[in-house]
């Protein structure tokens, strides 16, 4: 049975999704978007000396991946806040929000279990304790848990489970090196992500106590929103969320993303709708077992070798939820916009057609009929009674 009434889940992808010129056209058009972008940028300049504005938009047009794990979480994580203030300003709301690793710190921002300032803080600590880590990596690998178990040694971690046949992960640059060549000699063809950090690894384990000391720094609240969590891949217990030891768990666990999607695909009413950069979540949860015809994926920004505008890709994403019955404020859409009211006429459009077919005039006799008939024409018009008609010919 399906339920008519579509519920949305907002999605936030997690590290590896960066680059420059991160919607672009929305931060030059969209107030509200560009307003979040610049309280987080502001934020980041003043409270943690990263003046990351010329990084996130630089005068290069291409868009390029952002390698710098400092620079990459905190621009990401500014980029999905500042979608997602958009989309609840022209009041699309989500009934659970699901995170990426690092996109679960924006999930919990837009729950309100810390503040913005208190988020970007953690991020920028996380992006800063990463630094002084060893160059590690990540490889996402097309095959099962069990199926890549045997390849896995005690320099390598499940650092994510992103659907049933595919795995990340994560550890030294030297074993992620040697494992991609095994891989590759067996022709499976893994992918390496755009990160030098092994997140979610035995590696991340000497700055725990660090990231920990500024967890307990800071206040946590009670979630507005459901979350599902990357460490349980279940609901969250809302007393959890809000103790540091859970974002310690999460910053060394495993992300049991196939588990907490696979929850959320289990009711067929469901809107699935990426915020951030790219569609990596759309495409996890597109080809996930559990998903239905029913349901409906969608993305809010284009992939950054896509050809398509910014401002085009979100208003056709905000046309098909309109059209799947997802109530929005359009006075807010359109409060930034110069609109105007037009007249429309009170009888319905009948597709009719009143087509006057032109007359069946020879090509080669056209001039001389068509003189003739201008003539008959002239000489039965009252208006033109006694003129003299050698002017006419």
């Amino acid at each position: 049975v399906v339920d008519k009434q579509k519920e949305v889940v907002f999605m936030f992808p997690g590290g590896g999704a960066q680059h420059t010129n991160m919607a672009i056209e929305l931060y030059r058009q969209e107030k509200v978007f560009r307003d979040a972008v610049d309280t987080c940028l502001s934020l980041l300049k003043d409270k943690h000396q990263l003046d990351l504005k010329s990084v996130l938009y630089p005068k290069h047009q291409e868009s390029r991946p952002i390698m710098d794990p400092l620079h990459g979480i905190t621009l990401l994580f500014t980029i999905e806040y500042a979608t997602a203030q958009l989309w609840l300003s022209w009041g699309i709301q989500p009934k659970e929000m699901i995170g990426h690793s690092l996109g679960e710190y924006t999930a919990a921002c837009i729950a309100g279990v810390f503040s913005l300032k208190d988020a970007l803080g953690m991020v920028a600590t996380r992006g800063k304790l990463f630094k002084t880590l060893n160059d590690g990596g990540m490889l996402s690998v097309p095959m099962s848990e069990k199926e890549i178990t045997p390849y896995v040694n005690n320099q390598l971690s499940f650092a994510a489970i992103n659907k049933p046949d595919n795995c990340v992960l994560s550890g030294s640059a030297t074993a992620i090196d040697k494992l991609k060549t095994i891989l590759d000699k067996k022709e499976i063809n893994s992918s390496l992500l755009h990160i030098t950090v092994a997140a979610h690894s035995n590696m991340v384990v000497p700055i725990l106590d660090k990231f920990e000391a500024y967890l307990n720094s800071i206040t946590f609240h009670k979630p507005t929103y459901k979350i599902l969590s990357n460490v349980y891949g279940d609901f969250i217990d809302e007393a959890e969320i809000q103790t540091p030891q859970y974002w310690i768990k999460h910053l060394r666990n495993t992300v049991r993303f196939s588990d907490g999607i696979g929850k959320l695909l289990s009711k067929n009413n469901r809107l699935f709708l990426e915020i951030g950069p790219g569609q990596t979540l759309s495409t996890f949860t597109r080809q996930h077992p559990f998903k239905q015809k029913e349901h409906v994926i969608l993305a809010s920004l284009r992939h950054p070798k896509e050809t398509h505008h910014d401002m085009a890709f979100l208003m056709t994403t905000l046309g098909r939820l309109w059209l799947q019955g997802i109530e929005v404020d359009w006075m807010a859409f359109n409060q930034n916009y110069k609109t105007k009211k037009i007249g429309l006429p009170t009888y319905p459009f009948a597709k009719t057609k009143h087509w006057i077919a032109p007359k069946n005039i020879s090509r080669e006799n056209s001039d001389a009929e068509l003189q003739v008939e201008l003539k008959k024409h002239i000489k039965s018009s009252t208006k033109l009674k006694g003129t003299n008609m050698k002017k006419f010919e």
